[in-house]
């Protein structure tokens, strides 16, 4: 039977290849055999580089041209020897509409951020890994990633709402500085890390998004700008836009826009980097890990030996580098009598800044499993609690440097996704965030208005409502038995 599917699936493609094959023989772009075609051939062998994670650098695996290989690379050329798509770049529809060339790009040269951005950041990275992670199930977050998002919002924010999110986001220093630093940030981040944001809004007539406001997402944030109907299509295409961000990982942060949705600011962060030095098949062998409740796991723990160690004081760890050196793993493991909650929840961000700079240079016999986690969370009641309440008060929120609207604005919702996926050749990470701003325009009555009184007999029916066929029909002729 498997060779038979085989067979089934080869055909299929093969009958995709037909039709595009004049196209295909101009592309270089997966054509991992160098026969001047891309067919099913070359989709198997994409399929077996990937899943083996081995990249020969002499093919073209990277169909989609971001500079990497990805399980997107697989589903674009599968969808492309399928007939499905006659380009290796999927695009967002044409309702969509992407604005920007008139404003001017970057912010020009930046700053290298300050100590007090870093202790800044720091202290908000742990008061919302400390807010999100109070619990008893694996987790991760993106600082990162919701910093971006949320900085870009505080853009359009003001009076008491802009200085609640200054405190928060950057510990009280104003939305100049901290755009400056995060943009200093970002622009010295290595080359195993993305960061791209994007801002949508609604095509309405009764929103009038600020060109000021723009203009410095673009100049700080690199912000793509999106118009767009706010429909299921918008849903769609915000999805996408997310996928190709996060270097295929995270293929959804929202589910629906509603009616008083006026704009969608997003952020993707997608990380991929192979370890400095890779674990050798030796190196990995069959462990035991015990989970919170005590219970025994089997695991595939990876042994090395390492050259930075960690005192917390109620914690040890180490660090393992990824290749270049840009970025390091860094694992911490509390005292045996402290949980892990108990840790995060007395955890100190100048602490633990310090001491992942100043860590000590030893001989560290380390043992890592491999694992994978991937953590949805809605940062509402976080941020609420972490000190800026009046941005989600549908009433007070002052948002009014967003753009001209007669309905008062306010965060509905901020959505954090994140994936990873981590083992002996590497670490692949993903991060999405989505700000979600809303409107107190009440919904349109209904232009026409109609009654209808059974006070005479009627038909009814019980309707399936997946095909809209009635499975009970009758009448009531007398409400009598």
């Amino acid at each position: 039977m498997k060779h038979m599917r085989r067979r089934i699936a080869c055909f299929v493609l093969a009958a995709g290849m037909m039709t595009t094959a004049a196209s295909a023989a101009q592309l270089h772009a997966g054509d991992l055999n160098g026969d001047d075609t891309v067919d099913a051939y070359d989709l198997a062998l994409l399929k077996r580089d990937f899943y083996a994670w081995e990249w020969d650098k002499q093919y073209d695996c990277d169909v989609d041209g971001n500079g990497k290989q990805s399980a997107k690379d697989v589903s674009i050329m599968q969808d492309y020897l399928l007939g499905r798509t006659d380009t290796f770049s999927p695009q967002l529809s044409a309702s969509s509409v992407q604005l920007g060339t008139e404003y001017a790009g970057s912010a020009g040269t930046v700053p290298k951020p300050d100590d007090a951005f870093r202790s800044a950041q720091m202290e908000f990275a742990v008061d919302l890994f400390r807010q999100t992670a109070q619990n008893d199930e694996s987790t991760m977050i993106s600082p990162l990633s919701v910093m971006l998002a949320l900085s870009m919002t505080a853009n359009g924010a003001d009076t008491q709402t802009l200085s609640e999110m200054e405190q928060v986001l950057g510990g009280g220093m104003s939305m100049d500085e901290l755009n400056q630093n995060l943009a200093g940030y970002v622009s010295r981040l290595g080359n195993q890390l993305n960061a791209a944001n994007s801002i949508w809004f609604r095509d309405c007539e009764r929103f009038t998004v600020s060109e000021e406001f723009l203009q410095t997402n673009i100049s700080y944030y690199d912000a793509e700008i999106y118009k767009a109907p706010f429909d299921e299509q918008t849903v769609d295409d915000i999805n996408l836009w997310v996928e190709q961000n996060t270097d295929g990982m995270i293929d959804k942060i929202i589910k629906e826009l509603k009616k008083n949705d006026i704009m969608a600011l997003i952020n993707a962060v997608a990380f991929d980097a192979n370890w400095e030095s890779q674990y050798e098949d030796f190196q990995v062998e069959d462990g035991i890990f015990t989970d919170v409740s005590g219970t025994q796991q089997d695991a595939e723990m990876m042994q090395s030996v390492e050259k930075n160690y960690y005192d917390f004081g109620n914690a040890v760890g180490f660090s393992k580098d990824y290749a270049g050196y840009d970025y390091r793993f860094v694992a911490i493991l509390p005292d045996e009598e402290m949980t892990v909650s108990e840790w995060i929840g007395q955890m100190d961000a100048d602490a633990v800044l310090t001491e992942l700079a100043d860590g000590e240079y030893a001989t560290v016999h380390a043992q890592l499993p491999k694992f994978k986690c991937s953590t949805s969370l809605n940062l509402n009641e976080v941020l609420y609690d972490m000190g800026m309440p009046t941005a989600f008060d549908s009433s007070a929120a002052d948002f009014s440097r967003l753009g001209e609207n007669p309905y008062n604005m306010y965060i509905s919702t901020v959505l954090h996704k994140t994936e990873i996926d981590l083992n002996e050749k590497g670490t692949r990470a993903a991060a999405a965030t989505a700000v979600i701003i809303a409107d107190n325009c009440a919904p349109m009555p209904p232009e026409n208005t109609y009654y209808v009184t059974l006070d005479r007999p009627f038909v009814y029916m019980i309707v399936d409502a997946r095909t809209d066929l009635p499975v009970f029909m009758g009448t009531v002729q007398s409400l009598g038995q």
